[in-house]
């Protein structure tokens, strides 16, 4: 990995729960406890149109890299990030967060802890290695808040940390802190997300009216707050939710099965911050019961019964969310989704990226789990590079070559 630094120097109502027996109740439930898990009440007012805290103009165009490899968390993080006028370049996994680191300059790199291929601690100590970035400000994004876990960034060489759910005052107090002032340099029309240059240029995004789902078990008012308030972010992440994390109980069974349990706790780990991003309070408490219990390799029978409960509750909820809206589709845990949806994602892809048009990263972003049911593993991740590379044509290309297979 030294090698790649120095090489890279150009540029509700409860559902029916499986029994468990007391013991393992008991356990289940005083984890949740130690963890600080409690109900919210749905009775809170939903979130008016909300501001950030803080005053952002001396850093408005910082470059940012938020590396993280689930799609739902990047894509809120995002969300955030560009609606307070910054730049951002997404990473998916800490290898990729290093080629990015030397191929683009920096103010800032959030960096989440728990990746497939290279996780956040060791390629912030891979980073720091490299006496170019020894100053570079890495912000861990972790759903651990234990000292233990803080404890760990620090020492690989992070400067702070914002837990998950991100708060986004936290965030954009963060921000303020590591960043350096800008003189609230404009930001280019090229590095914008295309759909979201009417929000930088007016500070806020467009509201999607009418009401939000009442769906038992999802505090809406707390996963607005996620958004600033607004409504029609919120309700993509909701469809995105139910997209990618349909699979979820199903995955997190196959790599037990498999003995794999670093995975299964990857997958917990995952389930709980994206859960916690959307509200999904009760969900987010079971999945990191969970976690713990996987984690700490307790017996078979306790995880199985854990893992029972989480997807029962996890299972109600997809199923309400795609019932309350429209366009969200359930996957199963193999990807496997309806082909007449496949063909409707895949034309309406192939229209927008034949026009060139902005609306093709919100909708990359809405039918992720979807186009990458249609194009497998390898192509999906060649194909998502294009587009968020801006090569439209090349994208297309792969997609018609695809599509034209069938």
């Amino acid at each position: 990995m030294d090698g790649i630094l120095r090489h890279r120097q150009t540029k509700g109502p409860e559902t029916d729960r499986p029994s468990l027996n007391h013991r393992a109740t008991s356990r289940l439930y005083s984890l949740i406890q130690v963890m600080g898990g409690k109900q919210i009440s749905q009775k809170q007012k939903a979130g008016q149109e909300a501001a950030p805290a803080f005053d952002l103009g001396s850093i408005r165009g910082a470059s940012i890299l938020l590396v993280e490899d689930n799609a739902t968390n990047r894509q809120l993080a995002t969300e955030l990030l560009v609606g307070a006028g910054l730049r951002v370049d997404t990473a998916e996994d800490g290898r990729e967060s290093i080629e990015n680191i030397c191929r683009n300059p920096y103010d800032l790199v959030l960096m989440d802890m728990q990746m497939p291929v290279m996780d956040g601690v060791t390629a912030t100590r891979e980073i720091r290695k490299d006496k170019r970035f020894q100053d570079l400000p890495i912000v861990a994004i972790t759903a651990n808040v234990m000292q233990a876990d803080i404890d760990r960034c620090l020492d690989a060489g992070m400067n702070d940390h914002i837990g998950k759910p991100i708060d986004p005052d936290d965030l954009f107090g963060k921000l303020l802190k590591w960043i350096k002032p800008l003189q609230g340099q404009p930001m280019d029309e090229d590095v914008r997300i295309p759909a979201r240059k009417a929000a930088t240029e007016t500070g806020s995004l467009p509201v999607e009216e009418g009401p939000l789902p009442e769906i038992p078990g999802l505090d809406t008012a707390a996963g607005l707050k996620r958004t600033l308030g607004k409504r029609s972010v919120y309700l993509d992440i909701l469809r995105m939710y139910v997209e990618n994390q349909s699979p979820m109980p199903g995955q997190i069974r196959q790599s037990l099965a498999m003995d794999d349990r670093e995975n299964a706790i990857r997958l917990a780990h995952t389930a709980k911050g994206v859960s916690a991003n959307i509200g999904a309070t009760s969900v987010q408490e079971l999945a990191a019961a969970l976690e713990v219990l996987i984690g700490e390799a307790s017996s078979h029978e306790a995880i199985e019964q854990a893992l029972d409960v989480y997807a029962a509750q996890q299972i109600q909820l997809i199923s309400d969310l795609s019932k309350a809206l429209p366009g969200a589709t359930i996957i199963d845990r193999d990807g496997a989704v309806d082909q007449v949806r496949k063909d409707g994602v895949a034309r309406k892809m192939r229209e927008l990226l034949e026009e060139g048009d902005s609306e093709i990263l919100d909708f990359f972003n809405r039918e992720y789990a979807i186009l990458k049911a249609i194009l497998g593993k390898e192509g999906f991740e060649s194909f998502a590079a294009d587009v968020r590379q801006y090569d439209f044509e090349k994208a297309l290309l792969l997609l018609e070559s695809r599509t034209a297979k069938r």
